[in-house]
């Protein structure tokens, strides 16, 4: 890995999901921002962001499109909940 020399306001230690929805808000803010960790990779597992994460996320623009997340709201309102 070749290394590289910065200078950031604010670096941002880790890549999992608190630091990549941290690292866009504070470059959003002005900040100049360095994310450092593992490089992201499909692990296959799940994670579950909460509607204020999305927000924040859409606010961004970094999450679904109008189109995708009309798919996902059309998908959850035909599913049919498990019985009681």
């Amino acid at each position: 890995m070749a290394k590289t020399e910065q200078t950031a306001q604010i670096l941002v230690a880790g890549t999992g999901p608190a630091g990549l929805i941290a690292s866009p808000c504070m470059a959003e803010a002005g900040f100049a921002v360095t994310l450092a960790g593992r490089r992201c990779r499909h692990d296959r597992g799940t994670t579950a962001l909460m509607n204020p994460a999305l927000k924040v996320l859409d606010r961004l623009g970094i999450w679904m499109t109008h189109a995708e997340r009309r798919a996902v709201e059309r998908s959850c309102a035909s599913s049919t909940p498990p019985a009681a």
